[in-house]
């Protein structure tokens, strides 16, 4: 059986031409494949590149330069979450076969958001190593392309990382 992953153009979306029918198709890809690959956002590949290339140098250190991150010790869904760490259903003992690396909407600690609790607000925290330096400004750079580099995720234990 072999799955085609939807392709689905931003600009439908971004420009007002069709949000309606790109919703609709965003729903369809997550609910029937779970996946797709975005076309149309205008991120420049050198952007796209450097952020793979920095995401390789983090998912590259040992376990015990990225525990510091660990997601679990933030409680904001932000930072480092070790292969078989997470799981989309609780009622089962299968885990996920992934590391992510998880940031958000780049904040400063004292924002109210945070200070109030909101869900999911919270400061970014990033790796300290050598190997990772820049990593931060690449992901939080311009916020016009920064919306759609949420999460930087590195399936390689269980399949090879790949990009059209």
């Amino acid at each position: 059986m072999s799955i085609t992953i939807p392709v689905l153009d931003w600009s439908r979306f971004e420009s007002g031409a069709d949000r309606d029918g790109f919703v609709a198709d965003l729903g369809k890809a997550c609910r029937e494949t779970g996946f797709f690959l975005v076309s149309g956002h205008g991120i420049p590949e050198s952007l796209i590149s450097e952020t793979f290339r920095m995401a390789d140098a983090f998912f590259d250190l040992p376990e015990a330069e990225k525990a510091p991150l660990d997601i679990r010790k933030f409680g904001t869904n932000r930072g480092w979450t070790a292969e078989g760490s997470e799981n989309l259903d609780d009622t089962t003992t299968q885990v996920d076969r992934k590391e992510a690396f998880n940031i958000g909407l780049d904040m400063a600690a004292d924002d109210p958001r945070i200070l109030s609790g909101e869900p999911f607000r919270g400061i970014n925290h990033w790796p300290v190593s050598t190997r990772c330096t820049g990593w931060a400004s690449t992901c939080t750079g311009p916020s016009r392309w920064t919306s759609g580099l949420r999460s930087i995720t590195s399936p390689r234990r269980s399949m090879r990382r790949s990009r059209p």
